[in-house]
This record gives C-alpha cells, sequence and structure tokens, in this order.
C-alpha cells in the first residue's frame, strides 16, 4: 500500500450497483477481509458500502461477532439516494 508518511488512514468505496450473489466468488471476499482484517487493520479509518444489497447488512450482523472490534466500527452502509 502506498501511503505517504503523513497519511495513516484509507477510505474504501466500495459501489454495490448491479452486483448479484455470483457476481465475487466467496474465496475473494474472505481473501480481501483477511487482508484488511490481519495485515493493514489500522489503515482501515472508513469502509463505505455503497448500495448494498439487503443481504448484506443480515450477514454483517452476525459477521460482527467474528470480526475484530475497532473494523465493525469502521464500516459504513448506505442507501443509495435518489437525487433530482
Amino acid at each position: 500500500m502506498n501511503l505517504t508518511d503523513d497519511q495513516e488512514k484509507m477510505v474504501w468505496l466500495t459501489d454495490f450497483q448491479s452486483w448479484t450473489l455470483g457476481s465475487t466468488p466467496l474465496k475473494v471476499t474472505r481473501q480481501t477481509v483477511n487482508v484488511l482484517q490481519d495485515c493493514y487493520p489500522e489503515r482501515l479509518g472508513l469502509a463505505i458500502l455503497y448500495n448494498p444489497p439487503r443481504i448484506f447488512e443480515s450477514f454483517w450482523k452476525v459477521g460482527a461477532i467474528i470480526f475484530l472490534q475497532f473494523t465493525y466500527e469502521s464500516e459504513l452502509f448506505l442507501l443509495s439516494l435518489l437525487i433530482m
């Protein structure tokens, strides 16, 4: 990760528009969580999951028990907003 010396935290933004259960293999999801949790846990300042499917909220509530507390606190669920 190429963070400058004065940059300590990163923001991770993921847009789930057009996402389906079959779009990302479970193995890739597990590897991503492992890298963030095991290698860079203190670097994650905020993870924004934009427009996540409702099923994510259920899995997140259950998964929060497993994840480290500060990783859980760094997650933010945003529903898409209609801008007119």
